[in-house]
């Protein structure tokens, strides 16, 4: 018996020939420097077994293997090749195998110094305190033996794009009338105030739907709120309060009716600034309020008034604009708190009401900068709301904090979608019709999808550092965009109605956090942070299919860029860049996120590519030829 070929590599199927093997794979014995190894099958003159699938690193070595059968023996060291040799089309991806306390793979370059290859490394731990170190280092073979390789640490990041960019998306033409005087978002401080802005709170302190204890003695009837709510018409001054933390610790307030619908009433603090001045903007902001953003939510995301019956009864949600929101919690555009969910009997220093708390305009804001920025905001709360009232209507804990918001942010998005060229599910939506209409207010259309990308560019500059999972700061933002962004990523990657597949998401069918998203996707924790982590660096070359599927992210991108070019870059994702031959890159990788390398210069011959870390079993290399 003699093995078919004299080098192997760790994983790899070995065939053996003989004469005459007439027995079973049952009657063989093999092993591998001593270790039983199975043997698979024996057709005709071969006899098939597999290597073991890791090795002590990556370095060559060689292997005992013996196989016995009846009357037939091989007794042989074997050369062992720990790398995968992998030859990738332009365009195309692998995930290394493990081997052993590495990963290791040869690249294959081409004829001329062009191959370009980008490197993901992920820690694919859903925690985000976890951090995870790495060593991705280079060894140069053949044509690149002698090569010494450069690393520059985010030294060139738009070289990632040289021969692939192409030009943004044109702008429209000519933008509609402003219907309000507006004007373009003309400077840098104006676009980050606007990228902060939309960071809004939510309070969901009884984490663990409470059965708290018996009615507290003097309890209000429900009867009575309900009647006193229902008589509500605009001049009415009613007694609020606003729950900036604990229900039982809220401030009293007094506000005035300044819109009264079927299902919607908004009352202005007589306190604000600008109170009894902008009642005509309350009318206007009332009606589209009940006309498209709470329709929109009941219908795609959960019905905030799940819990009205158990509340006040008025079937309608409340909005109260006070300028608590902007001493208490500044930089915040609205919140609500889960607390006034919950009948007095239970809570007795619930509103009883499904209410939120919104800004009033700040010194030198105009109503309509104001009202700009803040509509997308009340659909965002609006979501907030349903999803607390259905959970609770279910007897479901609340959500996980990061998806908590990212299915808010989801709600935007749809919100969105009301506006023509605003998107569509797998529309790959560009900049022009979009985001660029936002910024000149082409159609008296408010910023919404500007906000999400604006912090997700904040997230891609120092992806390593960050995680869609939870803020690393009190400053930190990113993962209303991040958790977003990895949410759509999983829904334009699942067959099924997007609606249906939100509302479980929403009102809690599924699970929470990743364990909801892994129910209704199919697909493991780790393969949907790859995928997305795949989306980004799509987005950022302009290759694959799609780089979130539903919006052309690469054209937004290029569109920020193009007007402001001081604050976007039209790739903003973050990487070190290699230089062919021998090199070693270090870092640290958070939990749920990635860190990034572009090699350079891959030509005659092949680069040995070898990720050691110290969390072998939690942590991904992915490699993508891009050039």
């Amino acid at each position: 018996m003699q093995l078919a070929t004299d080098s192997v590599q760790f994983g790899a199927v070995l065939a053996f020939r003989g004469e005459r093997l007439l027995s079973t794979a049952a009657a063989f014995r093999a092993t591998i420097d001593g270790a039983p190894v199975p043997v698979d099958s024996i057709a005709g003159d071969r006899v098939w077994m597999r290597m073991p699938s890791t090795s002590a690193s990556c370095r060559a070595s060689t292997a005992a293997i013996t196989v016995k059968g009846p009357g037939w023996a091989f007794h042989g060291n074997v050369a062992v090749a720990p790398a995968l040799r992998v030859e990738l089309p332009v365009g195309g991806s692998i995930v290394a195998p493990s081997v052993g306390d590495a990963q290791c793979l040869d690249l294959v370059g081409s004829a001329d110094d062009s191959a370009r290859f980008v490197f993901t490394v992920m820690n694919t731990v859903a925690n985000v305190e976890h951090l995870s170190g790495f060593t991705l280092a280079g060894v140069g073979r053949g044509a690149l033996a002698e090569r010494r390789g450069a690393v520059i640490a985010d030294g060139s990041v738009q070289r990632m794009r040289a021969a692939t960019a192409r030009p943004a998306d044109p702008a429209p033409a000519a933008a509609s009338a402003r219907p309000w005087g507006y004007a373009p978002v003309e400077h840098e401080a104006v676009a980050q105030h606007l990228a902060r802005l939309d960071a809004q709170a939510f309070l969901a302190r009884m984490a663990t739907q409470p059965s708290l204890a018996a009615p507290p003695v003097g309890t209000a009837s429900q009867g009575t709120a309900a009647r006193s709510a229902v008589r509500w018409q605009v001049g009415d001054v009613a007694n609020q309060r606003v729950a900036t933390g604990s229900c039982a610790a809220s401030r009293p307030v007094q506000a005035r009716v300044v819109y009264a619908g079927a299902s919607a009433v908004l009352l202005e603090d007589v306190a604000a600034p600008t109170a009894g001045h902008m009642d005509g903007w309350f009318a206007r902001l009332g009606e589209e309020y009940e006309r498209v953003m709470l329709p929109l939510v009941q219908q795609h995301l959960g019905n905030p008034l799940a819990r009205n019956a158990l509340l006040d009864g008025d079937g309608r949600v409340t909005l109260l604009f006070t300028p608590v929101v902007n001493t208490v919690m500044p930089g915040t555009a609205a919140f609500v708190n889960a607390c006034n969910l919950y009948p007095r009997s239970i809570m007795s220093g619930s509103s009883a009401d499904e209410v939120m708390y919104i800004r009033v305009p700040g010194n030198g804001e105009s109503p309509a900068d104001w009202l700009r920025a803040l509509r997308s905001t009340l659909v965002h709360e609006t979501k907030h709301l349903a999803s607390f009232a259905e959970r609770l209507s279910r007897g479901r804990d609340f959500e996980e904090p990061w998806l908590e918001e990212a299915t808010a942010r989801l709600a935007e998005e749809l919100y969105s979608r009301t506006f023509r060229g605003g998107g569509q599910w797998l529309g790959r939506t560009s900049f022009a019709s979009s985001v660029h209409c936002e910024l000149v207010w082409c159609d008296d259309r408010p910023l919404v999808m500007y906000k999400h990308f604006a912090v997700l560019h904040q997230f891609l500059r120092n992806p390593a550092a960050l995680s869609p999972l939870g803020s690393v700061s009190p400053s930190d933002a990113t993962p209303y965009a991040s958790g977003w962004s990895l949410v759509r990523s999983v829904l334009d990657a699942t067959h099924g109605d997007e609606s249906r597949l939100i509302r479980a998401l929403v009102r809690g069918d599924a699970g929470l956090g990743l364990g909801a998203l892994a129910s209704l996707s199919g697909k493991s924790p780790a393969d949907m942070l790859d995928q997305w982590m795949a989306d980004q660096v799509d987005a950022d070359t302009r290759r694959g299919a799609a780089a979130l599927r539903s919006w052309d992210s690469g054209s937004v991108w290029e569109g920020l860029a193009a007007m402001f070019p001081t604050l976007f870059r039209g790739a903003p994702l973050r990487t070190t860049v290699l230089e062919a031959g021998t090199w070693e890159y270090a870092g640290t990788v958070r939990g749920f996120s990635a860190a990034f390398a572009v090699l350079d210069g891959v030509g005659v011959g092949t680069q040995r590519a070898m990720l050691q870390t110290d969390a072998r079993s939690t942590t991904r290399l992915r490699v993508t030829r891009i050039e």
